[in-house]
């Protein structure tokens, strides 16, 4: 399952697995990978959270993708970005670390609505992330 969580935070949701052991899952900002049977069990342990807070008014964390654990595996677990409002698009672009997944997102809308605002996001995040590595770097060899 791939959970977007919109938030500039961490989030720590604890929670009892099926063999009521107490588990904790960690959101971090942007793309989340999680078994769908952990997802499962948070949302109905959290379901008051998930029906006032979490999924339906605020759409805090929203499940993008169901994959398989074979998917899951192979790597295959890329988000549909028109799945995504614009305001999470960009949430999930500014919580992007990954040179290449941001690019994945520019080809991807390439290929579907073609928003402007969408490439200069990426851009913009892409030029951040390389000037923060040539800073570091260049702390590196001084």
């Amino acid at each position: 399952m791939i959970v977007f969580f919109s938030e500039p935070r961490l989030l720590y949701l604890p929670y009892k697995n099926a063999d009521n052991m107490q588990r904790e899952q960690t959101f971090i900002p942007g793309k989340n990978i999680i078994a769908a049977d952990i997802w499962q069990l948070i949302v109905e342990q959290y379901k008051d959270d998930f029906e006032n807070y979490y999924s339906k008014k605020f759409k805090v964390l929203k499940p993008i993708k169901q994959i398989t654990d074979t998917e899951m595996s192979i790597g295959e677990d890329k988000i549909d970005i028109y799945a995504l409002t614009v305001n999470d698009i960009y949430a999930l672009i500014e919580n992007t670390m990954d040179i290449d997944e941001l690019k994945s997102y520019k080809d991807a809308e390439n290929k579907g609505k073609d928003r402007k605002s969408v490439y200069k996001a990426v851009d913009k995040q892409i030029k951040k992330i390389s000037t923060f590595e040539s800073k570091m770097q260049n702390k590196s060899k001084g």
